[in-house]
């Protein structure tokens, strides 16, 4: 079976200049037993030589498969970039704002939006010379049109209209300049008018940091009650200073205060792609001894019945929904970790908790916001 397989490989044309790996390297087709046989006997010139001629020929071979090589490669990227500008439909002016592409590390599904940039000059049909609208001359780069997109500052709008600073609005909110897009596409003007006052009537809802719930609360039962401790990780330098800043951020929401508690768990930062740091306490030990109480999730048949008869279908997402519902008094020294800026604790649920996913379907059951009432 492995002979088959290397013999497959071997003999495999390559997708971009059509020619296998044992045609680079012998500089010819692949010979199989017949051809040899008949070449052998009909052919003089297939009779043994030395191994100087052999060379020679083999020389000759690799030369000129290396040639015709490097005219296939060619010919395939002018190929693919008559191809790539085929699909080309977006274009831009001078001093247009626009994103940037940044590719994944691992695969193309990865890749992020970046910027906004403006456009400083239209090199040609299919490039743009782009520049960092806070940023130097220096920062500019060429960039393919398909690696651009036009900005929309109403995302941007609507974040700043959105955001609230200690509970309260820092700017009264004016729900006539969401974009529509955010309000669906089929709703009458009454409906859009009944949602805009939905948005201003609840700004405590709808805004950037998290609530907190008042119908449920997170308090693990333990097996037992003596106290465990852990040394704390180090932390990288490239990240103290990310995770100094959410630390202070959780400290200024609410979610964690200063603690005494005889419990401590290493806290891990773990790196976002837009370069922010997510604090986790890796609570594996403090796991080992919880009682788990599994939630019954609905299944998605459930669900789908459910709304069989809706007229409105809404999709809400949570702000930091574990942080939504509150740790019990008496289970908040539980949750302490320790770390080079002093002991905390949690006010609010911590991720990587036993059995913690349960409670916000729980909370939302126990509100009664199931799809059944749309």
């Amino acid at each position: 079976m492995l002979d088959l397989t290397i013999y497959y490989l071997r003999h495999m044309p390559h997708s971009r200049h059509g020619l296998t790996p044992y045609e680079l390297v012998f500089g010819k087709t692949t010979p199989n037993v017949i051809a040899t046989l008949k070449a052998f006997l009909t052919d003089p010139e297939t009779i043994p030589i030395n191994a100087t001629a052999f060379m020679e020929l083999l020389q000759y071979d690799l030369n000129t498969v290396l040639e015709g090589l490097r005219q296939r490669l060619k010919d395939k990227t002018v190929h693919e970039r008559e191809k790539l500008d085929k699909r080309t439909l977006r274009t831009f002016a001078k001093d247009d704002l626009v994103l940037r592409k940044i590719p994944g590390l691992n695969s193309t599904l990865d890749a992020s939006w970046e910027g906004p940039y403006k456009v400083l000059e239209k090199l040609s049909d299919v490039t743009y010379k782009v520049c960092p609208v806070d940023g130097k001359r220096t920062h500019c780069k060429v960039i393919h049109v398909n690696h651009l997109k036009e900005f929309k500052d109403s995302l941007m709008a609507v974040h700043r209209i959105l955001t609230v600073v200690d509970g309260e609005s820092d700017e009264s909110i004016d729900a006539s300049i969401i974009p529509d897009s955010f309000k669906g596409k089929d709703l009458t003007s009454h409906e859009i008018s009944a949602l805009d006052n939905c948005f201003s009537n609840h700004t405590s809802v709808f805004n950037s940091n998290p609530g907190t719930t008042a119908t449920t609360c997170h308090h693990p039962k333990l097996t037992s009650y003596i106290p465990i401790w852990c040394p704390s990780y180090s932390i990288p330098l490239r990240l103290e200073k990310a995770f100094k800043l959410e630390l202070d951020n959780l400290l200024a929401l609410g979610i964690i205060e200063p603690s005494t508690s005889q419990w401590s768990s290493p806290p891990i930062p773990i790196l976002k792609k837009d370069g922010t740091v997510r604090i986790v306490v890796d609570f594996r030990k403090l796991n080992t001894m919880t009682i788990s109480e599994p939630f019954l999730m609905p299944t998605t048949e459930d669900i789908i019945a459910r709304l069989g008869n809706a007229k409105f279908l809404s999709k809400l997402d949570l702000c930091k929904g574990f942080h939504q519902v509150p740790m019990h008094p008496d289970a908040k020294h539980l949750t302490a970790f320790s770390c080079r800026y002093g002991k905390f604790q949690y006010k609010k649920n911590a991720l990587w908790l036993e059995k913690c996913t349960g409670y916000i379907p729980a909370a939302d059951a126990d509100r009664s916001v199931a799809p059944r009432r749309f």
